[in-house]
């Protein structure tokens, strides 16, 4: 929006309205060191006036809430063309902004200038019909007599099209562009328009545009659970070298454009053994080059119960060495807002945020001032000011929660209850993990959910948790396109696709739990696709 170049006697808006999911504003500035005496006239789609009268304070400004005058009404009586004008010597400038959400779903806001006096003709060079843009030209007549105005649209394929119409005297009217030229998404249904108002009348025009304009960008992430490094692990890790976890599924988890894992440990050499726990893993820093190359993973979340198995210090100290190692993390950090702070990524030109949450926390786990630990879910106030704070700062927003309990098939009514309110507080993508086995994958309100990943790279405790999936989730700027799930077996700590029978009867079993949460699923060649 340019500025007004001069304080004027009056501001002329053609557009505006008090229906449902507008809200309107009159902004008025005073420059000059006396007080200004300010009269807006609201001429309404009905053919009424309501006038307003207010003073602005020298060198201030003052703003005309128009719903607190017109009310709010879905209704032609509830939209407004003004004139804002002083009503003494001192010279103002008057902008109107709007904030909508159009039809309930686009949202956003815009803000004009006013024209500083009515005139025969205005002209636009932008507008389109093509789908999802709803443009509007909106015009007022401030005489005293109709308006007959002919509006001339010059088409994007060198065709063109007039409109006639009638403007009431102090009034306004609302052109709805694509009831003339259609919709289509083609050069013919781009245009330009002039408005030209007959037999010496003088109008003003505007052409508000709404519009739910997206990236076509498409991207896609490998999601999986559990990844232990170190604990029962390293044994395995020293007899067969860093790079083995990663040599049968490195290839498939490098092909996306972003791949995530639950980093189920501390990687430190550093601290001792939290007493009386009973399982605490740390492993060596030195593995993190090979998670990040062989294993291609980008991002990982460390909001789990072990991410301090070995105290404050060696949590520290695994962020350090994973910030070295261009390796992204959440959910964790030195302290409160650290542990908080979303992981933003690059998927392709669009951005993406990480955040997580640690449910099964141990004593003193959880993040303070000025003290290292991981994000409480059950402080919903918090998690929902940490996505908006995404949501604000990126394209789309993954939420990790460590959560639910071991081993079992279901996820429980936390688990169900967290990741709704995650989705209704604006997250993309939900991932979760901790059961160490595979839960059923939702979909909520267009929404994905993994209820459970289960494990991944990990020594597993129980015959169930070798099995597990690998889940690549092909996506654009606006959610998920589909979901491909294969099935994975763990032996001797390294994950490897399934094939034949035994693939086809665990990826149906995955299929059942996903179908008994009402997720459509296809099942087919050991792969489940959603949808």
């Amino acid at each position: 929006m340019v500025g007004a170049l001069a304080p004027a006697k009056a501001f002329y808006f053609a557009e505006g309205t008090c229906r449902p999911g507008f809200d309107p504003y009159i902004c008025i500035q005073n420059p000059a060191s006396n007080k200004a005496s300010v009269k807006i006239t609201y001429m309404l789609g009905d053919g009424t006036t309501r006038e307003q009268s207010l003073s602005v304070a020298g060198n201030s400004r003052a703003t005309a809430v128009v719903k607190d005058i017109l009310g709010e009404h879905d209704d032609a009586a509830h939209d407004f063309s003004a004139k804002v004008e002083t009503t003494s010597a001192t010279g103002i400038i008057a902008e109107r902004p709007m904030y909508f959400a159009y039809k309930g779903v686009w949202t956003g806001g815009h803000d004009v200038v006013g024209a500083p006096a009515p005139a025969s003709s205005f002209y636009f060079a932008e507008g389109t019909c093509r789908p999802d843009f709803a443009p509007y030209i909106c015009v007022q007549n401030p005489g005293a007599t109709p308006a007959n105005v002919t509006v001339t649209y010059m088409l994007g394929d060198g065709g063109s099209k007039n409109q006639q119409v009638t403007v009431a005297p102090n009034s306004r009217y609302t052109i709805d562009v694509k009831q003339v030229l259609g919709e289509g998404n083609d050069a013919a249904h781009d245009f330009s328009a002039k408005v030209d108002a007959a037999g010496g009348a003088r109008v003003v025009a505007e052409r508000p545009m709404y519009f739910n304009y997206y990236s076509t960008t498409k991207w896609s992430l490998t999601a999986v659970g559990d990844t232990n490094l170190g604990g029962d692990m390293s044994p395995i890790l020293a007899a067969n070298g860093y790079a083995y976890p990663w040599s049968a599924l490195g290839d498939m988890m490098r092909s996306t454009t972003l791949t995530f894992t639950n980093l189920e440990c501390t990687l430190s050499y550093v601290g001792s053994a939290i007493p009386g726990k009973s399982f605490t893993f740390r492993g060596d820093p030195a593995v993190l080059p090979f998670l990040r190359d062989q294993g291609g993973v980008d991002v990982v979340s460390q909001a789990n119960n072990h991410s301090r198995d070995y105290g404050g210090q060696s949590l520290v100290d695994c962020l350090s060495y994973l910030d070295a190692n261009g390796i992204k993390h959440c959910g964790a950090g030195v302290d409160y807002a650290s542990a908080h702070a979303p992981a933003y990524l690059d998927a392709n030109g669009l951005r993406i945020a990480f955040l997580a949450y640690d449910d099964i926390a141990y004593s003193g786990w959880y993040a303070g001032a000025g003290y290292p630990g991981d994000c409480n879910p059950a402080e919903i106030g918090q998690m929902a000011a940490d996505i908006r704070t995404a949501k604000t700062n990126a394209d789309f927003v993954v939420v990790s929660f460590h959560w639910g309990t071991e081993r079992k098939y279901t996820p429980d009514a936390s688990q169900t209850s967290y990741g709704h309110y995650a989705i209704d507080c604006g997250a993309d993508l939900v991932l979760g993990h901790h059961p160490h086995v595979v839960q059923g994958f939702e979909i909520y309100k267009g929404k994905f959910m993994a209820n459970s990943l289960g494990n991944f790279v990990f020594s597993p405790g129980s015959d169930s948790g070798h099995y597990t999936v690998i889940t690549r989730l092909d996506m654009d700027s606006r959610g998920l396109l589909g979901a491909t799930i294969r099935p994975v077996y763990i032996s001797n700590g390294r994950p490897q696709l399934m094939a034949g029978s035994s693939g086809n009867s665990w990826i149906s079993q995955v299929a059942g739990m996903s179908q008994a949460l009402g997720t459509p699923v296809r099942v087919g060649d050991n792969v489940m696709n959603i949808p």
